[in-house]
Formats: structure tokens, sequence, C-alpha cells
């Protein structure tokens, strides 16, 4: 969504994105008007959370549930779509903070296998770990993403408090760092800024490569002191 397309929400659609849920009788419903629920994973045991991805009515999709399968709640939750037409893959990820971040990870390294890396890929969510600071969750996340040729965009700050700041939520892509431009934007509907990331239809395909995809070892560093005044995660 592009700054000019912004939405003005209302305070009866802000409730309904706050407890929407797929409902199998009826399909997804048309929350905002000229969009789509494109694909969404919301949660059956626990509240709150869940990710969701809308797409404008014109724009052709195909949404790809075997992804969407692969949600644990809390630990990992995800949203994907294909653009036929874009070549793109468009994945939406939700970590809560009180997920276990190893099974996070060994989700999320199966997803990335099955990623066709000849599209353009976009990954964005909220990861609750900072990547403005050192950690070891933040260097295992970061190895695996790039494992699959795919590089974090930005390091601003996405959720700002009277007394710290931190980059817990991201977009990853394979395009090439000239090819996209990232800022963060407040619409006042959340605590967390939001990500904009805007690139040239025009951009060629990545080159598919062999990737090798490396086990992930999630104790292949010693613990970090303990988080900063802007925290490591939140």
């Amino acid at each position: 969504m592009s700054s000019k397309d912004q939405l003005k929400l209302t305070p009866e659609i802000r409730r309904t994105l706050a407890k929407y849920c797929y409902n199998q009788s009826i399909g997804y419903p048309r929350i905002i008007q000229g969009y789509t629920i494109a694909s969404a994973f919301c949660r059956v045991n626990h509240k709150h959370g869940g990710t969701m991805i809308l797409i404008r009515e014109d724009i052709e999709y195909q949404p790809l549930y075997t992804f969407n399968a692969m949600s644990i709640e809390i630990d990992v939750e995800i949203s994907a779509v294909m653009l036929p037409k874009e070549r793109t893959i468009v994945v939406s990820i939700y970590r809560s903070p009180n997920g276990n971040f190893d099974a996070f990870i060994n989700v999320l390294s199966k997803l990335l296998v099955n990623v066709d890396l000849s599209c353009k890929v976009f990954i964005a969510g909220d990861f609750n770990v900072n990547f403005a600071v050192k950690s070891n969750n933040r260097e295992i996340l970061l190895d695996v993403f790039r494992s699959s040729a795919l590089n974090l965009t930005t390091l601003q700050y996405t959720r700002i408090t009277t007394v710290s700041g931190s980059c817990i939520d991201n977009i990853f892509t394979n395009l090439a760092e000239a090819d996209y431009n990232v800022k963060t934007v407040n619409l006042h509907i959340a605590d967390h800024l939001a990500q904009i990331l805007e690139y040239h239809s025009e951009v060629p395909e990545p080159v598919k490569s062999k990737i090798k995809h490396n086990k992930v070892n999630l104790r292949k560093t010693p613990p970090t002191p303990p988080p900063t005044a802007a925290g490591d995660e939140i």
C-alpha cells in the first residue's frame, strides 16, 4: 500500500479487523472496500494474533494453502499468496514473543525450502526479534533467510515507546537493494509503524541459483548478555 492509498478506517472496520476470523461457511468477508482478503490465519485455541493479506480486487492471486498449513499458534502464524501475472510470492508471518523460537525457525526453514526463488519474493512480518540490536536470535534468523538469498531490507524502528525503540518488524526479499525502497509510516491503527516497500514493476525476475540450505544450529553461538534498554524482543 502506498502512502497515497492509506485507508481511513472507521471504528467499525477497526473492530472487525481486531476480531476477524475465517468462517468456512461464508469464506472471507470483504472488510475494506476495494480490497479482498486473499489469505489469513486465525487462532483457534488462543486469543489475538493471526495474520492477513489484503489485495486490491483487480489483482489476480492464488492462496498458498500449504504455507498457511505450516502455522503453529503463537510460535509461527503464516498467510501466503502467489501473484501469477507478476510471478511474485508474498508471505506474512507473525511470531509471538511468547512462542518457541526453535519451533519458529524449524517451520521457517521448511517454508523457505518450498519457496520458488525464481519468483520475486517478499516475506514480511512481526518477528519479535530486534534487528537493530545484535543477538543470538537475530543472527540465527538472518542466517536462515540468507540461506535462501533473502535479505533484510531495513533497520528503521517500527515500535517506539517513550523509553525505547526497536526494529522487530521487517520485509525480506530476493530483489537487489537498488531495486526497491522501504519506509515506515504511522497509520495510527496499531502500536507498530507500518512498513511500505515500493519497487518498479519492470524489475527483472531474480535468477534462480542453486542454493544450499544448511541445517540451522540453534545453539551455534554462546548466549548473549541481557538486552539493552531498547530490548532484544518485545
